[in-house]
């Protein structure tokens, strides 16, 4: 390959803000060497599709696709249009948008547009709820230029996606969900919508990776495409070649809010499960555990006895919960749901939630150095508010770990704990976060309720030749576990 000027430039363009190193072209490799190496290497070429089975034309999946996509117009305050939100610190936060194609100045109402495709013959029609989030009005465009008002059937924010209802003087065309579990990373597809309010648009691509997790809901599970996708396209549909609909089209990665070629798109097999719900009671019934859990890094996993981080680390237990009623404690670690392994908090969320509530799951769990299996019955997931006790500022010169502790006052916590009312600079403890104001509520396991306990067991643990402690740490805003080392 001859490198151009432009493809130099192109290249150094993509690499502000690419994930993986520029390939690196090596010269003057000798006809020897180049015949050694082809001789040891034993790894077989795949047998590649011949280029006449690819698809020579999209034509028919848009003339078959066509009838079932519509566009979706909306009427709201100035609030219905927002960038995709995302926890502070993550990289390139800002370029990751919802892209929901509007109109309208100051504070006043503003006219959305969006994308959707109709699941059923009868109105329904499937989109993203950020599309129609608040709208007073939602108008729903079919490929003939019919419009039709529409009512909302049902939403779930966890996935960004909602049914929407109409009503037809005839049959409408509708398609019907793939599986996405099918869908290989390379497989073609055509994503289709209303990019910047231009109806019936269709752009093709690859799906260019599975299970992408850009931290906008508990439930991340996207598909990563190149097909060229804007502002407007929310809740299009992806279709494979086979006409199926294997994903809903939900967000880009985008620094300069238009497309470079990263689109995610929920999985069919998600979308229909939730879809299914919505339908039927308009809201998803999630299977509920009702424990707050944390990843581990391996100085945390191996002060718990663990070779690996994979699992969950539960941080904390709620009152009155499924968790609390199968004896569940803070400090244990989910590793198997249903026999099954779990490499992160996030399979530990969608595992639950899919389980549905009501139905009972074996869990196994890692407890102080022990194997156990724990039988739950799913609730159904509540709220997510919740509050911590307030807690009180307060000063001493207790040391322990690069910490100043002092006990809560009286009546000011109904929980047992001890106060960090300092922090040494430069310590471990301040490179782990840990700040003063927080709660320390239990350490090795053990509830603690003085600066005294908490030396007691940093001094077994050295007994113990423990390289690190963990601790359970609380603030207003989080709760989690901490590794500290003890020497």
């Amino acid at each position: 390959m001859t490198l151009t000027k432009h493809t130099i430039l192109n290249s150094r363009t993509r690499g502000r803000w690419a994930l993986g190193a520029a390939a690196a072209v090596a010269l003057g490799i000798t006809i020897g060497m180049t015949s050694a190496l082809h001789a040891t290497s034993t790894q077989q070429r795949p047998q590649l599709a011949a280029t006449s089975s690819l698809p020579a034309s999209f034509a028919d999946l848009v003339d078959y696709a066509s009838p079932s996509v519509v566009a979706i117009r909306t009427m709201g305050p100035a609030k219905t249009v927002s960038a995709l939100q995302l926890p502070p610190g993550l990289p390139f936060a800002e370029q990751f948008r919802r892209y929901f194609e509007y109109h309208g100045r100051g504070a006043g109402p503003v006219q959305g547009a969006g994308s959707g495709f109709i699941i059923d013959a009868d109105g329904l029609i499937v989109t993203n709820h950020h599309v129609i989030e608040n709208a007073k009005e939602i108008m729903v465009v079919l490929s003939d230029g019919q419009e039709l008002k529409a009512s909302v059937k049902g939403i779930d924010k966890h996935t960004d996606l909602a049914l929407l209802s109409v009503e037809a003087d005839k049959p409408l065309q509708a398609v019907s969900f793939g599986d996405s579990d099918a869908a290989r990373v390379g497989d073609w597809v055509v994503a289709v919508g209303s990019p910047f309010g231009l109806g019936g648009s269709f752009t093709a691509g690859i799906i260019s990776a599975r299970g992408r997790d850009i931290q906008s809901g508990p439930y991340d599970d996207f598909f990563q495409i190149d097909a060229p996708i804007n502002r407007g396209n929310s809740g299009g549909a992806l279709f494979n070649t086979a006409g199926e609909v294997v994903g809903v089209n939900t967000a880009i990665f985008s620094p300069n809010g238009g497309n470079v070629g990263i689109g995610f798109a929920v999985p069919s097999n998600q979308a229909a499960a939730v879809i299914a719900d919505l339908k039927q009671t308009g809201q998803v019934a999630r299977g509920w555990l009702g424990v707050t859990i944390q990843a581990m890094g391996s100085e945390l996993a191996q002060s718990l006895g663990l070779d690996d981080t994979d699992g969950a680390l539960v941080a904390s237990v709620g009152k009155i919960s499924p968790a609390e009623k199968a004896g569940l404690r803070p400090g244990d670690v989910i590793r198997t749901i249903e026999g099954e392994s779990l490499t992160s908090t996030r399979d530990v969320t969608r595992e639950i939630a899919e389980a549905g509530a009501g139905e009972t799951v074996k869990l196994g769990i890692w407890r102080k150095g022990e194997s156990v299996t724990v039988d739950v019955e799913l609730g159904q997931r509540p709220g997510d508010d919740r509050q911590l006790a307030e807690l009180s500022p307060s000063h001493a010169d207790t040391q322990a770990l690069g910490l100043t502790l002092e006990p809560l006052k009286p009546g000011s916590d109904p929980q047992a704990g001890v106060l960090i009312t300092d922090v040494q600079a430069g310590s471990e403890a301040a490179a782990r976060q840990l700040r003063p104001g927080m709660v320390i509520r239990m350490v090795e396991g053990e509830a603690v309720e003085s600066p005294q306990a908490i030396a007691n067991l940093l001094s077994n643990a050295k007994a113990a030749g423990k390289r690190s402690i963990w601790m359970l740490v609380e603030s207003e805003t989080r709760r989690g576990f901490v590794a500290l080392p003890v020497g």
